[in-house]
């Protein structure tokens, strides 16, 4: 099946293609580290992702860049007010952000780069399109040159005198210095107080979207495959990003696949700390399980909006709890089993036609620009044919199948062996559905007996232990029992 996504730079859905396969570069815009991560951070991480891992899944070997931003406006600002350094501002931030994506089990992108780390380099940046004549100095600061770029615009689409308009509302931090009102600062003069760096132009420090610019192409070169970030950042920051870096590099494009996520919204307006309508991640937590809020957040497909809701989060407690269940009857079956964060793609040419056309399906879901409510419904499916199959009393190759497919898609989902084993605990369900589990194979051991295939019956035995399972038998019939 061929992969189709959403580019927003076309308006259309593309067959994707990498520059390189099966190398894809990808870089997602990453936090402002002012302030506590909220439910919106959550999203945008969770959606990007849960497009790596699928892109994993389907072979491709994904180098993933998501940046700090450490320094700007609310930075300086809300260090201030607390009587602290930026610094050390950006390391509290930080420290917070990384707990939390360790708790959605959101995988550590390859690179995490930090703005303040990477500031000669965005000088030697900045001094090239000078040169080239795409900008200019004055008073101490540094501005793109948006006349200079014939093509800027074509992200967002909106029109010149819209940008025009937007532009002259910071004529009350910049004046009369930019000589077109569509023109934004590639570096900032230091204010009294700021933190700031030497450069050719004087103390100072870095605009916002000279950031990206500079961290992407640093580390991922002059054309990355997928840029991806939350809808707001369209306009200006991702049209500035290809302004700056096809200026600098003379190639276009500057990202061949531009991917953006919906918001989270609380009673249809976007969650924001601007807006005061925020849930940071660590008050969530404290409610529900992580993998219940990341459940939450899988059940709109990314490019849409999703209402934070109690009676959502609640629903998607119930599902995560379905699936807890049928994983800990799979960890019961194949043994703490697969390895890593990744799990291979099930071969559907050894699978029955039922788990054969569930896999199909999840696949579809995916390859639909990541449409996971209809991968999560093919998950389901797959639950429900497992349980299905238990009731129907189907041989072992056949309930291991299901299972396999289970585990395949979890892993492509992000609930990997590995996390739901941080999760996994006893319930009643859980114990009901062992038992069944358990139950099946002793039932299955015992028509092997009848069989007089001793040898058969001696080897579901011996597999139920060697994954901690002991069978007892008495004249009452077989019971079992958990060891060490």
């Amino acid at each position: 099946m061929t992969l189709r996504i959403y580019n927003t730079l076309t308006k259309d859905i593309e067959e994707f293609k990498p520059r390189n396969p099966p190398r894809v570069t990808m870089y997602a815009c990453g936090p402002t580290v002012y302030d506590s991560p909220h439910v919106g951070h959550a999203r945008s991480a969770v959606a990007f992702d849960v497009i790596r891992r699928y892109l994993e899944y389907k072979g491709y070997d994904v180098v993933f860049a998501r940046n700090y931003t450490d320094i700007d406006d609310k930075m300086i600002d809300r260090a201030s007010k607390r009587g602290i350094t930026v610094l050390e501002l950006a390391k509290q931030y930080i420290a917070e952000y990384e707990a939390a994506m360790d708790a959605l089990n959101v995988k550590p992108p390859v690179y995490a780069p930090r703005a303040t780390h990477n500031i000669p380099d965005m000088i030697s940046f900045i001094q090239d399109l000078v040169v080239k004549g795409f900008a200019y100095a004055k008073n101490g600061s540094v501005y793109f040159s948006v006349p200079a770029f014939e093509p800027y615009g074509r992200l967002s689409r909106k029109p010149q005198k819209e940008i025009a308009d937007i532009g002259r509302r910071d004529s009350e931090e910049f004046g009369d210095d930019k000589g077109d009102p569509r023109d934004f600062a590639l570096w900032k003069a230091q204010k009294p107080g700021e933190p700031a760096w030497d450069s050719p132009w004087g103390k100072g420090r870095p605009g916002w979207h000279i950031e990206c610019s500079v961290m992407s192409t640093k580390l991922l070169g002059e054309t990355i495959d997928i840029h991806g970030g939350g809808h707001d950042l369209i306009f200006p920051h991702h049209e500035n990003e290809i302004a700056q870096s096809e200026a600098h590099s003379g190639k276009a494009p500057f990202c061949r696949f531009w991917i953006h996520n919906g918001f989270v919204t609380v009673d249809k307006a976007k969650m924001s700390k601007s807006l005061n309508n925020f849930f940071t991640i660590e008050q969530v937590l404290e409610q529900y399980e992580a993998p219940a809020i990341r459940m939450f957040l899988l059940s709109a497909q990314y490019r849409n909006p999703i209402d934070y809701s109690k009676d959502l989060l609640d629903q998607a407690t119930k599902n995560w709890q379905k699936i807890r269940d049928a994983w800990a009857a799979s960890r019961a079956v194949l043994g703490a089993g697969v390895k890593g964060a990744i799990v291979e793609p099930v071969s559907k040419a050894v699978l029955p036609p039922d788990l054969a056309k569930i896999l199909e399906e999840f696949e579809a879901a995916m390859d639909d620009d990541f449409n996971t409510p209809r991968a999560l419904a093919a998950l389901f499916s797959a639950i429900k044919a497992i349980n299905e199959n238990m009731a129907k009393g189907k041989d072992a190759s056949v309930m291991k199948s299901g299972f396999h497919v289970l585990r395949a898609i979890l892993g492509a989902l992000g609930f990997d062996d590995a996390y739901m084993a941080r999760f996994a605990k006893a319930s009643a369900q859980t114990g009901k559905q062992l038992d069944s589990l358990i139950q099946y194979f002793i039932s299955q051991r015992d028509a092997e007996r009848k069989a007089r295939n001793f040898k058969k019956a001696d080897e579901i035995r011996d597999t139920l232990k060697a994954m901690g399972i002991e069978l007892m038998d008495s004249k009452d019939g077989t019971a079992w029992k958990l060891v060490a």
